[in-house]
């Protein structure tokens, strides 16, 4: 099965946390063929079914939406990891839950019903992903097999004015709006500031120059490189010498597979790291970069970086993924002329502050639980993190070696 960077970028995030049975990997997604029909449990349906259901989280969305246009729809945030969405297919229509992937430019639904099961075993948790396939929005020479993609067909449809489309990701895995993803316009509600306008360098994926990245006066990313921006990856991935060094710079614990943790005392005290983009410089706190997974109880503080050396010509490459666009508002634009496919950019907005204040309560009560549990334990606080982190480590060294 053909399956782009990010999503295996993002299998990869969850295959090293959680394992899950899954059948043949060649029986699970069935792509859009050229006749654009989606295949589903042996029947065809007319890719023009295809229409996005609004469950009852939209109504928060669209009592403060009224640009004509602009379709807002909610986002479901699992983790800070996953992102997605409700679309329906065909008529009756069925339902499936897919991940807006700027990575890729197919739709990807299971080809029949395959169950997944939540397990546990003393000190770890089996879970499974909780979308059901992936909708491409890159751009339609990375469709495979020559597929138009979905947002083509709704521009060129008329269903939107413009060849725009936006995200907001919300980074509280509390609220009850995890993100929005609106097509044929943004959100003012969820940025503020300036807007920074970025061209794409190469068309078929979100690609653009990145100027540098410095943590404490040490600099990566010299003399430029080539980003992605990607809503199909968790993380923000780099070459594995530069994440390795900036990993260690930041004072991370290598664990398995190039991978980082930091105790989650720490990361107040974390450096900023600023991105040169444009000209203009966005900053991640520890708190935007590093990844603080919670499941029954248990916390682990994973770094938002990781390692991945994609091969020439196309690498090497750093991808910015949920982590980044979490941060800034990011709207895709695929050219101001409808009639011409020119001036593609991807424009970076700052979040709002109200957004960061409803982040920053929600990991505070996270942060007044976890302490409270702690406090209940006659273990001193030493030797307690030290346990942790040995725990830690042995769980996530079985889940790799599983």
């Amino acid at each position: 099965m053909t399956i782009s960077i990010s999503g295996s970028l993002l299998f990869l995030f969850y295959f090293f946390f959680y394992r899950t049975e899954i059948v043949d990997e060649n029986k699970i997604f069935s792509k859009l063929t050229p006749q654009n029909e989606v295949r589903f449990v042996g029947i065809a349906f007319p890719f023009w079914t295809i229409r996005w259901i609004v469950g009852s989280s939209i109504q928060l969305i669209r009592k403060r939406w009224n640009t004509v246009g602009a379709h807002p729809e909610p986002l479901s945030n699992y983790l800070d990891a996953q992102y997605y969405g409700p679309i329906t297919i065909g008529s009756p229509p069925q339902s499936f839950k897919v991940i807006f992937d700027t990575g890729s430019s197919n739709l990807w639904i299971p080809k029949f019903a395959i169950q997944y099961e939540a397990m546990s075993e003393p000190g770890m948790a089996f879970v499974a992903a909780k979308f059901d396939g992936i909708l491409g929005m890159g751009y339609s020479n990375i469709a495979v097999d020559g597929v138009v993609p979905p947002f083509y067909n709704m521009f060129k449809q008329g269903l939107i004015q413009e060849p725009i489309f936006s995200f907001y990701l919300n980074r509280n895995p509390d609220a009850k709006v995890g993100g929005e993803i609106i097509f044929g316009g943004s959100d003012p509600d969820h940025y503020k500031g300036n807007i920074t306008y970025i061209p794409v360098t190469k068309k078929g994926y979100w690609q653009f120059k990145m100027d540098k990245m410095e943590v404490n006066s040490k600099s990566f990313c010299q003399n430029g490189c080539q980003a992605i921006a990607d809503t199909g990856t968790s993380l923000i991935a780099g070459p594995s010498i530069e994440v390795n060094a900036l990993n260690q710079l930041l004072g991370g614990t290598p664990i398995i597979n190039g991978e980082y943790m930091f105790n989650c005392e720490d990361i107040p005290n974390l450096p900023p790291i600023t991105f040169t983009i444009g000209g203009e410089e966005f900053v991640l706190s520890g708190e935007d970069y590093v990844m603080q997974i919670t499941q029954f109880g248990k916390t682990v503080c994973l770094s938002g970086f990781m390692g991945l050396d994609v091969p020439e010509p196309m690498g090497p490459i750093w991808i910015l993924g949920d982590v980044f666009i979490g941060r800034y508002y990011t709207v895709f634009d695929m050219g101001k002329d409808r009639s011409r496919e020119t001036e593609r950019e991807i424009v970076y907005r700052r979040r709002s502050p109200r957004d960061r204040r409803e982040r920053d309560r929600s990991r505070d009560r996270r942060r007044h639980r976890s302490r409270d549990r702690r406090d209940r334990s006659p273990i001193s606080d030493r030797r307690k993190r030290s346990r942790s982190r040995d725990k830690q480590s042995q769980q996530l060294k079985h889940i790799s070696s599983s």
